[in-house]
């Protein structure tokens, strides 16, 4: 069973930084469109979550787009949880357009409800052993 306070699983929505950047723009709020959030500081933020989140930066291999997998080894080492235990990533492809298209939004809603369906179903079945 897992900790209090811990957490289950994480949505990681990659988005390349251009996307991000256009995607600030397009929303128009002062705060981040004008001086308020630098290209910089997303390319830090990107690179740092890739690096916790995935494998992919570390030369480890990573998974595609869209799989649930689980946190990568050298996280688990990091924060002490064995291997196969603890958290589970479902890291999804953030760049792809999806406010125009109905299609690829339902994509990502079924990819979503299939992996909170498979956290619960976990949880279930922990607290039943």
């Amino acid at each position: 069973m897992a900790a209090a306070g811990a957490q289950d699983g994480f949505l990681f929505l990659d988005t390349d930084v251009s996307t991000a950047m256009e995607r600030l723009k397009k929303r128009g709020r002062d705060e981040e469109t004008n001086g308020g959030v630098p290209r910089e500081y997303l390319e830090s933020l990107h690179r740092m979550h890739r690096e916790w989140l995935t494998e992919e930066d570390a030369g480890m291999g990573g998974e595609a787009a869209g799989l649930d997998r689980d946190i990568p080894t050298t996280w688990r080492q990091e924060v002490g949880l064995p291997s196969g235990q603890g958290p589970h990533v479902l890291r999804l492809d953030g760049s792809m357009e999806f406010e125009t298209s109905p299609t690829r939004a339902k994509e990502l809603a079924r990819a979503f409800e299939g992996f909170v369906r498979g956290l619960v179903e976990g949880r279930a079945r922990d607290t039943t052993n």
